[in-house]
């Protein structure tokens, strides 16, 4: 991570490679910003001091192929959905799964 002048803040070494773009999200509604890292075997959501929110990183059992952060409410409760395996994973804000969320699994892994 830079800062506006260019300075390395920080850096962060990931257990495997992206599945897509970061996303920017503002998880805790205030006025700072953190990273969505989707990778092949984890999702982690990275604040601006370098280091994971609580909860995360998360790791799953399966490859990933990847994600997507949603607001959904605008109200700033994230939900993370996330391919693994052959499921489709819906966690909260602390890297739990939503309760409720009712897709099960698929015949064959998503690509």
């Amino acid at each position: 991570m830079y800062d506006t002048s260019g300075t390395e803040k920080w850096a962060l070494n990931l257990s495997t490679g992206l599945n897509g773009p970061p996303q920017i999200i503002d998880l805790e509604n205030d006025g700072n910003n953190e990273v969505v890292l989707f990778q092949k075997d984890q999702i982690d959501i990275v604040r601006a001091d370098g280091k994971s929110a609580p909860g995360f990183p998360k790791k799953f059992n399966a490859n990933s192929n990847g994600g997507v952060a949603v607001n959904y409410d605008n109200a700033f409760n994230y939900r993370f959905l996330v391919s693994a395996g052959s499921q489709i994973k819906s966690l909260d804000e602390t890297g739990q799964p939503v309760v409720g969320w009712m897709f099960g699994s698929m015949s064959a892994e998503l690509k």
